[in-house]
């Protein structure tokens, strides 16, 4: 089988994003056993179909946002590509990734047009599947019935990972999209950031080497308004706050998150990695998604949200709940994750009989 995968990963100007990608791979190599897996952002480009139908078996489309508001399966008004597209389409584990302020003030009626056509995508393909953040509720909300399976993105381990080694915790503050993030949410960035300074203070008292993960380039934003202390941060402990740039995070970031003793994280990437590394993870939520996918995991107060008051002090208090027993969170996730992995296999052995069954 020669699968055709699709994801907004292409380019790699997202590192969370090119794991979400790894974690699709990796299940299609597991369960579909392809003989090539060829890669690609733009299928519904024209020239590509000819290609597309003559030498491929199966378009994969996902995982990811692909329901953002600029994304393709959300935003084309006209889907001329189910009219050209002659093989098995698949789009699974795809989110609705708008930002809480980006909903408010979106247009009912081009809303309502997105989901005619998005009912077009689903009764073709051979299965939908959105992912397990609430897009599933979302989108029946706005009148699309569809069914949720587990992010991708869980399953990046397929080979062992070698972690780092040393005391440390990985923070990353999104600094993308600010004022959807940030102003949406009632807040300005550079108090924000202040209060993380504090969080950091913390667990340099404690010990800890500090990694600033960078998972997009646009976070070095938020780098310089947390860094304005860092003279600070030397005067008191020498070299224990680093910075793991956009390149260090593209080569090595798999296996700095598998060595973390935990994580703080803002973006669904920063939840869904190390949860699915069964590192524990402190998530700050700024979109609903945030919110919904710890929800469903039963991980609800390991969740803050990003305007929440007392911030500082719940992050703290789940900190010191982390070093009282470490392993307690290892052992929820890793329940949690054979329970979604046991839910993914059936799925693809339904993947699998409806190709069979296509020809």
């Amino acid at each position: 089988m020669r699968i055709w995968h699709s994801h907004l990963g292409y380019g790699m100007c997202n590192v969370g994003d090119k794991w979400l990608v790894l974690g699709a791979k990796n299940l299609m190599q597991e369960y579909l056993d392809p003989k090539e897996i060829s890669e690609s952002s733009d299928f519904w480009v024209k020239r590509q179909f000819d290609h597309l139908n003559q030498n491929y078996d199966l378009l994969f489309i996902g995982g990811g946002g692909w329901l953002g508001e600029e994304t393709p399966l959300w935003s084309m008004k006209e889907h001329e590509w189910l009219k050209q597209i002659k093989i098995p389409f698949i789009v699974y584990g795809v989110g609705l990734n708008f930002f809480r302020l980006q909903e408010s003030c979106y247009n009912p009626n081009c809303r309502k047009k997105c989901i005619e056509n998005l009912e077009k995508i689903k009764e073709q393909s051979i299965l939908f599947r959105v992912r397990n953040d609430g897009s599933k509720e979302k989108l029946e909300s706005y009148g699309l019935k569809c069914e949720e399976t587990p992010d991708p993105g869980f399953w990046v381990e397929k080979d062992k990972i070698s972690p780092k080694k040393g005391k440390y915790v990985i923070i990353n503050i999104a600094g993308a999209s600010l004022r959807e993030r940030y102003d949406g949410n009632g807040i300005e960035v550079q108090p924000f950031c202040t209060r993380i300074n504090k969080i950091v203070f913390y667990l340099l008292d404690k010990g800890y080497t500090i990694y600033l993960s960078q998972l997009i380039p646009q976070d070095a934003i938020c780098f310089n308004y947390l860094t304005w202390e860092r003279d600070l941060w030397k005067s008191w402990n020498p070299n224990r706050v680093k910075l793991l740039d956009f390149n260090t995070m593209h080569k090595e970031g798999l296996s700095y998150y598998k060595g973390a003793k935990f994580t703080i994280g803002m973006r669904g990437h920063a939840q869904i990695i190390p949860i699915g590394l069964k590192v524990p993870t402190i998530s700050i939520s700024t979109q609903d998604k945030n919110r919904e996918l710890m929800r469903k995991l039963d991980l609800e107060k390991w969740n803050i949200e990003v305007n929440d008051p007392l911030l500082e002090e719940k992050i703290k208090s789940l900190i010191d709940e982390i070093e009282r027993d470490p392993e307690a969170l290892r052992i929820k996730y890793s329940k949690k994750l054979k329970e979604m992995k046991d839910q993914t296999k059936e799925e693809f052995k339904i993947i699998k009989e409806r190709l069979d069954s296509s020809g």
